[in-house]
């Protein structure tokens, strides 16, 4: 998400504020001028029911499913990493911002770095529970692992395991009938 946002980091600094030591960001008490009116409400309305219910709390609070905070402002989907960078820098950030202890709700400005894909990539950790270090082994959604030998569509299903050490050795026994040598698909 590094396209320009909708709002400059000038006038975010006017909403929300945030506490680079703890990552925390929290709306502002606003004046009316911060709002537009409609037929429905003033902006003088708008202004006291916001102050009222959000002034003092959190911003961008939302946890979402993907792993890192968001809310919105003025109707439009804001980060609040993205936010925070852009409050303490005084610009947005123009890469991706990699949460560097990989903890997506962790928005100390220190855990922050303003990347690109590949170094964002690089940073991310790699799934101990799912993945096996040998060929042919996995887990299945259920928690269990699932043996395979061979490749789809014409793999041998070995069976389903409770530990991966089970599937392993299922594994290497198959690879054993089968004729398989040492060196065939080995990490």
């Amino acid at each position: 998400m590094s396209k320009t946002p909708h709002i400059s980091a000038d006038e975010l600094r006017n909403i929300i504020s945030y506490n680079p030591e703890n990552g925390k960001l929290v709306w502002k008490t606003r004046s009316p001028s911060t709002f537009s009116s409609s037929p429905k409400k003033s902006a003088d309305i708008k202004c006291k029911v916001f102050n009222k219910t959000f002034a003092g709390t959190f911003a961008l609070s939302y946890k979402a499913k993907h792993g890192y905070l968001q809310g919105n402002i003025a109707g439009k989907l804001v980060y609040a990493h993205r936010a925070a960078w852009a409050i303490h820098y005084g610009e947005w950030p123009c890469g991706i911002l990699d949460h560097i202890n990989g903890d997506g709700f962790d928005n100390r400005i220190e855990n922050l770095r303003d990347t690109t894909q590949k170094m964002n990539m690089r940073n991310r950790k790699k799934s101990q529970k799912k993945c096996s270090k040998h060929v042919g082994v996995r887990m299945a959604p259920s928690g269990r692992w699932i043996a395979v030998l061979g490749l789809k569509p014409n793999a041998l299903y070995l069976g389903t395991f409770n530990t991966q050490e089970e599937a392993i050795a299922a594994r290497i026994a198959a690879e054993k009938t089968y004729g398989f040598t040492e060196r065939h698909c080995k990490n």
